[in-house]
């Protein structure tokens, strides 16, 4: 979807936010943010395809950088209509006439801002079709999604008109625009695409398990649904109830009907290790990492139950997984601190301070931070990688203090 928008997705970031409003926005970056809600609101995958398509339109449309412009113009208005209207309220001797400028200068600014936020989104829809076209994904399902977001949007300008349509706009006549391209359109529905429904089936099976009560998964998921994604959840509900014979007994049998799935090995390991079975966990959760090296948080996860085992050797391995890990993931603090842990636990004090620096600096703990890059200098060998590594993030430091 993303290179049929012309983007490479090597490029992309996407993030899952826990929220239940139905909602995904882009920033700066090419970062996609994904309410929880968008998916376990969905009933199918072109849904959500839909939605992605329209944020891909945003990227690639390139709206952002002229939003951020536009934000800063409409701010320079209403500053400029706060000065005039102290001016008027002055040279008239009245505070209400200076007020009414001021507020007539601000409700100006946001409604031209709002103008041009619902054109820069109905652009984007435009894209979103064609993307949708060109992947062989029908617009019904993005249609759908608009339905219910235009519902949300009603009770949300119940409660706060201004407020809200300063970064949602009216989604009325994009519905009308979407039932238009339905009409049309080459591809009637989303066959095309039973893989990517099973997934999402899944993923939303995943996510509903997580985050709502038990009892409520098992009554959305129950016994008369044998389908893979049911199953899962159910697996998840039973685990969260403490009930671990029954959710392994499943997992055993998703894992027997699909033995080169990572993430159900992965949710072995998970449930194992929570119920207090590290030794038992580390199983799956080497299989999954070997089934899906590049998944860093399997890996992640991994490393963790080996620095549980309280075993050198697995404390060594765990090192090696996580420096693996921080390839990709440098922002990722918690990654920081498992490995400042694993190289404790191994005696290697150079590698322990340098960890705990990054982690530090990472979560805010600048004088931590500086506390720690000390210490690094003096263990870890001048001239090495890591300690340009460390040389690079206490000129970062430094900076912060001009």
């Amino acid at each position: 979807m993303f290179v049929a928008g012309s983007l490479s997705p090597d490029t992309l970031q996407i993030y899952l936010v826990k929220d239940s409003s139905i909602n995904a926005f882009t920033t700066k970056g090419s970062i996609i943010f994904v309410n929880t809600g968008l998916i376990t609101s969905a009933d199918s995958v072109g849904e959500v395809i839909g939605v992605l398509a329209h944020e891909t339109g945003h990227i690639a449309g390139g709206h952002l950088a002229r939003l951020y412009d536009n934000m800063k113009i409409a701010q320079r208005n209403a500053l400029i209509s706060t000065i005039l209207g102290g001016v008027a309220g002055i040279a008239t001797g009245r505070p209400d006439v200076g007020m009414a400028v001021m507020m007539g200068g601000e409700h100006a600014s946001m409604m031209g801002h709002l103008a041009y936020r619902q054109g820069e989104e109905n652009a984007a829809d435009a894209i979103a079709t064609k993307i949708l076209d060109r992947t062989k994904y029908s617009s019904k399902g993005f249609l759908k999604m608009m339905g219910r977001l235009a519902k949300q949007e009603k009770i949300a300008l119940s409660q706060d008109y201004y407020s809200y349509l300063r970064t949602h706009p009216l989604s009325e006549e994009r519905v009308k625009f979407l039932t238009n391209r339905v009409m049309t359109e080459r591809y009637k529905d989303d066959s095309a695409h039973p893989e990517a429904e099973q997934s999402f089936q899944r993923i939303k099976a995943k996510l509903v398990a997580f985050l709502i009560e038990p009892y409520r998964t098992l009554l959305l998921y129950d016994k008369a649904k044998s389908s893979l994604a049911a199953r899962y959840a159910r697996a998840i509900a039973y685990y969260r109830m403490g009930d671990l014979d029954k959710a392994l007994a499943l997992m055993d049998e998703l894992i027997k009907e699909n033995p080169a799935d990572p993430y159900f090995y992965e949710l072995k390991g998970q449930m194992l290790f929570e119920h207090g079975r590290v030794a038992e966990a580390l199983a799956p959760y080497e299989k999954a990492v070997s089934l899906a090296p590049k998944a860093t948080l399997i890996a992640t996860s991994y490393a963790g139950v080996l620095i549980e085992t309280g075993k050198t050797d697995a404390a060594k391995k765990a090192v090696k997984l996580l420096e693996k890990v921080l390839l990709t993931e440098r922002d990722e603090p918690d990654v920081w601190r498992l490995l400042a842990s694993a190289a404790n636990f191994t005696g290697d004090e150079a590698l322990t301070a340098f960890a705990m620096a990054e982690y530090n600096f990472l979560i805010g703990n600048i004088e931590g931070a500086k506390v720690q890059i000390k210490r690094a200098e003096q263990l870890i060998p001048k001239k090495s990688a890591k300690y340009l590594a460390l040389m690079d993030l206490k000129a970062e430091l430094e900076s912060l203090g001009d």
